[in-house]
């Protein structure tokens, strides 16, 4: 009857140590897509930073302003 209990609480804590698993699997997974990135920062390492960053940021000017720190006018 004592080997019964032990063996019923084998399987609940591996049950239980299953479910914590789990949880932690989920978190991580959900930590990774945590920040949106800006398609033009996503396509940098691929095609290049100036030539990705100079064209695209100029058509955006509040991003060119976020990384140059000066107006397009001031930079040109």
């Amino acid at each position: 009857m004592l080997a019964m209990q032990y063996v019923g609480s084998g399987v609940i804590l591996a049950a239980v140590a299953a479910l914590i698993d789990e949880e932690e699997e989920d978190n991580r997974r959900r930590r990774r897509h945590r920040f949106w990135i800006h398609p033009i920062i996503a396509q940098r390492e691929g095609r290049g930073q100036f030539g990705v960053l100079y064209n695209d940021l100029r058509a955006h000017e509040d991003k060119f302003f976020n990384y140059t720190r000066m107006s397009i006018r001031s930079f040109d």
